[in-house]
């Protein structure tokens, strides 16, 4: 059997190498069980002209299904580039310098699956130029300087499902941007310039004013009944218009990270109810209405740290939120109060919460807060959720409040203005009334027991002499 799979694993390099490959092209083999060898390309520092086609003859071509350009200059993706590998399943062209893409440069490409132009210099993507990759499932245009998308640039791909837009230049969103793409089910839009998601009416009026505009059109995603994950992070959201998400009904994941928001308005999320992660964390959220929430039933993860929020009602919260098993909420405006109460209760409901590391300022778990007034009341009773903050908490607490208001405490801040002499007389004193003590212990021990009598000392009060030993 091994002799026979080294034979198959000969013959597939051969085949493999028994082709003309232009400079720097090199072939990649695939050896397994159930398929013994790929023709695959791989072609690095090169350069390509417009005009013409990948020159590559190998024994049989329709073997060839990954084919990956990287770090090579390609101003012009020629039409007609791939056309002798027609069964090609994996495109790659990554970080080429491509700037333009001409409108049949995928033509014959019926098989592919996965396309990435991640990295390049692209501003605009033609109408129809993917009109025939209907088995796309994988799309990539990350890093690229991708200003806006026309109705028909994505036209053709009735099949993809993860779609990343992330890293370009996008000011605004077309209400038909996805419409030809009804399979999506991850959309990355992050780390883009959208401003705001306005309606359609606004939109029409500036434009009519010729005034700029970075907003999305707020029934942008209405063309996505499959999409399950939605990242808008790292933009410039102020604002999220009630409505804006609907139609999501299965959406799972939205990520809205790293934006400008300031509120969430009532309706906000409204269509969501599919919804497990929540992501609102750095923003500058001032206040979190609680009711805001509440299609929000399937929701498990929250996180709403680095923004200014100073109060959360958690009894409201986790109504409107029945499934919510874990929040981040470290980094805002708390007051030290409402925080204390705020993790009581979520540690009373079983909410896991992320404690801070914020421990040389004033903190509850960590977490810092703004103000320790009424914090006489709070009392380390065990609830916070790891035994070392418990620990850190009622060692600080002592010190603050309990040590200070002992008679020892009292005591030290008296001596400190007693002349030495006056200390070593009391020293002396000390000892005396020491020793006398133990002396009458001894008696009661050696005579009181027989003689049922027991000696009592004026100057001897037990319970003081107990506290002190």
């Amino acid at each position: 059997m091994k002799e026979l799979l080294a034979i198959q694993f000969l013959i597939c390099l051969a085949l493999a190498f028994n082709g003309n490959y232009p400079e720097n092209c090199f072939p990649v083999l695939h050896f397994s069980r159930t398929q013994f060898y790929f023709n695959d390309v791989a072609c690095e520092h090169i350069s390509v002209v417009n005009g013409t086609t990948l020159n590559i003859r190998l024994k049989n071509n329709h073997l060839t299904k990954t084919i990956s350009f990287t770090n090579s200059f390609i101003p012009i993706l020629p039409a007609d580039y791939f056309r002798f590998f027609p069964f090609l399943e994996r495109l790659f062209l990554l970080g080429n310098n491509i700037e333009t893409v001409e409108r049949d440069a995928f033509n014959h490409l019926n098989h592919l699956q996965h396309l990435s132009l991640y990295n390049n210099s692209i501003k605009e993507i033609f109408g129809l130029t993917f009109r025939k990759l209907s088995n796309v499932k994988i799309l990539s245009f990350s890093k690229n300087r991708l200003e806006e998308l026309h109705r028909d640039s994505l036209y053709g791909l009735v099949s993809v499902q993860h779609l990343n837009l992330s890293h370009n230049s996008f000011r605004k969103l077309n209400s038909n941007t996805f419409d030809n793409v009804p399979s999506l089910k991850l959309l990355d839009i992050s780390h883009n310039i959208l401003h705001s998601i306005t309606s359609e009416i606004n939109l029409k009026r500036a434009a009519d004013r010729f005034e700029s505009y970075d907003q999305v059109p707020n029934n942008v995603f209405k063309s996505l009944p499959k999409l399950e994950k939605l990242n808008l992070s790292f933009n410039n959201l102020s604002d999220i218009p009630i409505g804006c998400f609907g139609g999501l009904n299965v959406l799972s994941e939205l990520r809205l990270s790293n934006n400008v928001l300031t509120d969430v308005d009532f309706g906000t999320f409204s269509g969501l109810g599919n919804i497990a992660t929540l992501y609102l964390d750095n923003n500058k959220l001032i206040s979190l209405p609680e009711e805001s929430f509440y299609v929000l039933k399937n929701l498990h993860f929250l996180y709403i740290h680095n923004n200014l929020i100073d109060n959360l009602d958690v009894k409201v919260l986790l109504k409107q939120t029945p499934n919510l098993t874990h929040i981040s909420l470290g980094v805002n405006e708390w007051n030290c109060d409402n925080l204390f109460n705020i993790l009581r209760l979520l540690t009373h409901f079983h909410v896991h919460f992320a404690n801070g590391t914020s421990y040389d300022v004033e903190n509850v778990n960590g977490i810092a807060c703004t103000s320790r007034e009424n914090l006489e009341q709070i009392r380390a009773s065990g609830n916070f959720e790891d035994p070392y903050s418990t620990f850190v908490y009622k060692f600080a607490q002592f010190f603050d409040r309990d040590f200070k208001n002992t008679p020892f405490y009292n005591f030290l801040q008296e001596i400190l203005s007693i002349p030495s002499a006056v200390i070593n007389s009391l020293k002396n004193l000390t000892k005396y009334i020491k020793e006398r003590r133990e002396l009458v212990d001894e008696l009661n021990r050696l005579i009181g027991k027989k003689e049922n009598v027991s000696f009592s000392d004026e100057y001897y009060d037990h319970e003081d002499y107990e506290n002190e030993e």
